[in-house]
């Protein structure tokens, strides 16, 4: 056998198991890439929610403070006969009927609407 001959022989097993080899790299590497993108994206999923738990908490504190003040009004309107003459004149619009009421109207300043604003001024009669 030539010498040339038996050295290619000699190398070509080497030269097929360093092909393999590199074959096997290769796909670990492929799959690392692979797993390198799906975890950003779950890291990324994971930053949303929480933003979005972070919101819902702050908005269930400003309910919270919402639910005392309501509280606070109730307790206010239970006890206190004039929280309840106050209520009914600004959110009602109603007075006694000894009060003289003047309604003023004014044009509200948007530009896309015309609805008329109306202000009722409660005021009480004094008796002589």
């Amino acid at each position: 056998m030539d010498p040339e001959r038996q050295e290619n022989s000699l190398r070509s097993p080497f030269v097929s198991r360093c092909w393999e080899f590199t074959k096997v790299i290769l796909a670990v590497m492929a799959i690392a890439a692979i797993g390198m993108v799906a975890a950003a994206g779950a890291l990324n999923q994971k930053q949303l929610l929480e933003e979005k738990k972070h919101a819902l908490e702050k908005e269930n504190e400003r309910l919270k403070q919402e639910i005392k003040m309501l509280e606070r009004e109730i307790t206010s309107l239970r006890d206190n006969p004039r929280a309840v003459e106050k209520a009914a004149e600004s959110k009602l619009g109603m007075a006694r009927p000894d009060d003289t009421v003047y309604v003023f109207e004014s044009n509200l300043a948007s530009k896309d609407t015309h609805k008329i604003r109306r202000q009722a001024v409660s005021v009480k009669a004094k008796s002589p």
